[in-house]
């Protein structure tokens, strides 16, 4: 079973698969959007639900507040969001340095965020996710 993989993941496969069975090997594209090449933990929230923390986090207003249309008029060349969050920042001078802890750091510190969301498809993929590993585990 041959598995394409982002830059950089190919080696880190190859070390796990030398060391697990080949069906314990698996990344978070796999309980992604099935397009999506690769993907990050931020993916598993979706650009909505991520676009939203990241705003709120950073208590963003007005023109500097990240939209979907922001993500799609990017030109960014990832699939992942964090990617397209960090280029689209750099857009943006007035903003202060982005660190992906602060968002979830946030999340951690306030969960309500998840359910005054649209979270179906995040919580959707999470169960995907742990039904996995669990099957490992059984």
């Amino acid at each position: 079973m041959e598995i394409a993989l982002a830059h950089g993941q190919k080696r880190k496969v190859k070390r796990f698969s030398e060391i697990v069975e080949p069906n314990q090997v698996f990344t978070a594209a796999d309980f992604c959007d099935p397009e999506q090449s690769e993907a990050d933990i931020e993916d598993f929230l979706g650009p909505d639900l991520h676009l939203k923390l990241v705003n709120t986090a950073y208590d963003l207003k007005e023109e500097n507040i990240l939209t979907p249309k922001d993500i799609s008029e990017s030109g960014v060349n990832s699939p992942t969001i964090i990617k397209q969050v960090e280029a689209i920042w750099q857009l943006k001078p007035k903003l202060p340095e982005f660190n992906h802890f602060v968002p979830a750091s946030y999340l951690i510190k306030n969960p309500k965020i998840i359910h005054d969301s649209n979270a179906d498809d995040a919580v959707k993929r999470f169960e995907r996710f742990f039904q996995k590993l669990n099957s490992l585990i059984a």
